[in-house]
Order: structure tokens, then sequence, then C-alpha cells
């Protein structure tokens, strides 16, 4: 077993509690790997998401999902966007709902073994930043 198959074997475990606990509609956004939701949505449609669509117009109406996998997605998006998407992403979680985000760690470490970072300036986030986006995001996701 691979190192990355192990860890999606916990991290589905872990999303099967949280679906259970849930029970509702769940959604994950920028899904090419991860099947952990109800609904996988991806703006690739070669990847084969449930629904294609962008993060920053998300097509369902709101206060949808009790529960959204925001996983490694953020620092896809167009920097001038991020705000959006998180405003989007508030529209469309129920008021009660969870959201689950991660997204790069801006400590040496990570930007070091992350070819991306040097590469195509691939954007990673310190917390203070990350806690900023979310308050000017509704200030309440």
């Amino acid at each position: 077993m691979s190192v990355l198959s192990g860890r999606l074997g916990i991290i589905n475990k872990i999303s099967h509690a949280i679906n259970s606990f849930i029970k509702g509609l769940t959604l994950s956004v920028g899904s090419k790997e991860t099947r952990f939701a109800s609904i996988n949505l991806d703006i690739d449609a070669q990847v084969k998401p449930d629904v294609v669509g962008d993060a920053r117009n998300l097509p369902f109406r709101s206060e949808v999902f009790g529960l959204i996998y925001f996983t490694d997605v953020i620092e896809h998006n167009p920097k001038e966007d991020e705000v959006r998407v998180l405003n989007e992403i508030h529209r469309v979680l129920k008021s009660c709902g969870l959201l689950i985000f991660s997204t790069p760690n801006h400590r040496k470490l990570f930007t070091f073994l992350d070819p991306a970072y040097y590469l195509i300036n691939h954007r990673h986030y310190t917390t203070e930043v990350i806690k900023k986006l979310l308050e000017n995001a509704n200030g309440n996701i």
C-alpha cells in the first residue's frame, strides 16, 4: 500500500463518519482524485466530476450543503477571486454547516518541497492570511 492510498483510506473513513453525522448533502469542490462527498464538483470535465462548475459561481441554490470539503483549491483560483470563492461557499453552506478547508502551508519546509511554488508561483498561505480571507468572506465562515 502506498503512503498516499493509506492516507486516503484514513481520510475516507473520517469522511464517512462525518457524512453519517451530517445526514444531508455534502459537496467536494475541486475533487480530482477524491470522492468524499455526495456531490463532487470540478472545473475540469475530464476528471468526471458529478458537476462541472467554477467555485467562483457555484451552480447550486443557497444553503443546500451540510458539509463542504474545500481542500487545496483556493490557491488555484485567481488571487483577486479568493474572497468571492469563499463567499460562494458560504452561500451554499447551511447556516449550521461545516466547512473542511485546507491549503498549502507557507512554512519554509513546505515551500521548499513544492516545485510549483518556484515554477508557477503556486501560492501557500499562513494561518493569519487564511483568517483574514475567512473574515472578509461574510465574516462568519
